[in-house]
């Protein structure tokens, strides 16, 4: 029996956690706008992935690390292939226990893993899981090549979204050029055998996003490796911002004008690739394709996409500009846009514009998550706690499994001094988003508020499990509990942390300075 629904009602994590709790066997198809994929999953674990429109990583991968001697088959590069399948074709009839067959099953693996967090990272669309044989690719004996047990791919998951704030300061634009400035690849770094074919990579001339689609790694993890050697000097970014490859065309026609492009294709070509790369999670090449177009005759378009990976790739002032562009030239008024100048907003710590903007707009219908959010959060900021509460409410009755929701309801209630039913609504929101830091930090905080400690210290250690850096407050808290309790070499480790994550934190500098006078 199949089941359906959408990544809105439910999100692709809470579904695989049902999977996997339910030892599930089958195939899971996903569909977005313009793009399918597909997970795979065998006794409640992923067992082959693929992101349908793109090709397969992992030929590249395998001929970049010189795991198969020779060109790779073009066939194993096609659209449509999963990750499983590529490397079930480049094995073909080789042992399955020879050392380049477990490299390649290896690397395959990685490609399967990256490809569930490519499809992790869709905010919408639909699924249908179809219960049955999972026809995954599979050995000589008839196991999987690849297993991937869900738990640990959802935890990596949530590793990932707190890390990547990190490398965004780091590495503020994909698309910058990497000079390395060291003479060889410096030593101590993760991966050495990747960081060293990886350094042999950085030209001057190519950006993380080119590397990792050269290279066929992911871009995270060339974001990651390449972050650390930002922040050593060892590598410096071009201070345009940019490869010279992807330095706009000042002569570029804009949709619609008739003109073509220098390589050829027409503006609504490039347009259509620019969504395309955005569904993927390609925000530096969607910018650099959509940035020649955003001439003052484009359409509310283009300036409304180009806002979205300005934003992904921490570039939040343009990102602004190009979503107020795209509300002038609606021609009318459009929750979309509104929506997304008013996240932009938010972001920037501009909270009574976010608030104006959603007041001054019509509500949508049917009406997305996403505004509920916004529209509750803003209100919250600016202190109006009964309309956040009451937006937040409508929202949690409309998508009732939105973790997001609860979350902020959650904090609406406890903000209101409602504190069991923010208890209540923080339980739900961490039942649905387990691997969410900031679900366990706002329940430990209810759980503060309602004077329970043991409660309260247990929820803000699932937070630090989960993102050790969350915030100084968790561990400020967390030290108040075990004074609190006696157990002051605790109490001062805690502070000690708290001061390491924000030096200003007022207790733990007060601390600190009584045990400096003691």
């Amino acid at each position: 029996m199949a089941i359906r629904g959408t990544l809105q009602e439910m999100s692709l994590g809470d579904l695989l956690q049902l999977l996997a709790l339910g030892r599930k066997q089958g195939r899971l198809l996903l569909s977005g706008e313009g793009a399918d994929g597909i997970i795979r999953v065998r006794d409640g674990a992923v067992v082959d992935a693929g992101v349908l429109a793109a090709p397969s990583r992992l030929p590249r991968r395998v001929a970049w690390l010189g795991l198969r001697p020779g060109p790779v088959a073009p066939p194993c590069s096609l659209p449509g292939l999963t990750e499983g399948e590529a490397a079930s074709r480049l094995l073909g009839d080789e042992v399955g226990t020879s050392e380049a067959a477990r490299a390649i099953r290896a690397e395959a693996a990685a490609c399967v893993e990256e490809a569930v967090h490519a499809l992790l990272a869709w905010p919408a669309g639909t699924f249908t899981f179809d219960g049955g044989a999972a026809d995954e690719p599979v050995d000589a004996v008839g196991a999987p090549l690849v297993r991937r047990p869900i738990d640990a791919l959802l935890l990596e998951a949530a590793r990932r979204t707190d890390e990547w704030p990190r490398l965004r300061r780091a590495l503020p634009a994909l698309a910058a050029a990497l000079r390395p400035v060291a003479p060889a690849c410096p030593d101590g770094q993760r991966g050495t055998a990747v960081a060293s074919r990886l350094w042999t990579e950085l030209d001057g001339r190519r950006g993380v996003q080119e590397v990792a689609d050269e290279t066929g790694l992911d871009p995270f993890t060339v974001a990651e490796q390449v972050a650390d050697w930002v922040r050593t000097g060892a590598v410096r970014l071009d201070s345009t911002g940019h490869a010279p490859s992807d330095r706009p065309n000042p002569r570029a026609a804009v949709p619609g004008s008739g003109g073509e492009e220098s390589d050829g294709r027409a503006p609504a070509d490039r347009f259509r690739e620019a969504v395309t790369r955005l569904r993927r999670g390609g925000w530096a090449e969607a910018v650099s394709l959509l940035e020649p177009l955003a001439g003052p005759d484009a359409p509310a378009a283009v300036h409304h996409n180009l806002a979205l990976g300005l934003e992904q790739l921490g570039r939040l002032a343009e990102a602004t500009a190009h979503a107020a562009l795209a509300r002038e030239k609606a021609g009318g008024p459009d929750p979309r846009l509104t929506v997304s100048e008013a996240f932009l907003a938010l972001q920037q710590g501009d909270a009574p514009l976010a608030d104006r903007l959603l007041g001054a707009a019509p509500v949508p219908d049917p009406c997305p998550a996403a505004w509920y959010h916004a529209r509750g959060v803003a209100a919250l900021l600016v202190g109006d706690v009964a309309r956040a509460c009451a937006t937040l409410e409508a929202g949690v009755v409309a998508y009732p499994g939105d973790g997001g929701l609860l979350l902020n309801l959650g904090s609406a209630r406890l903000a209101a001094g409602e504190t069991e039913e923010a208890i209540r609504l923080l339980q739900r929101a961490v039942r649905a988003g387990p691997q969410v830091a900031a679900a366990h930090k706002a329940l430990g905080d209810a759980w503060y508020a309602a004077q329970r400690w043991d409660e309260a210290l247990e929820a803000y250690r699932s937070a630090v499990a989960l993102a050790p850096a969350h915030g100084p407050d968790v561990h400020g808290r967390m030290g108040d509990i075990h004074f609190r309790h006696g157990d002051v070499v605790e109490a001062r480790a805690a502070w000690a942390r708290a001061l390491a994550i924000d030096p200003t934190h007022r207790l733990a500098r007060v601390v600190a300075t009584h045990e400096v006078a003691a």
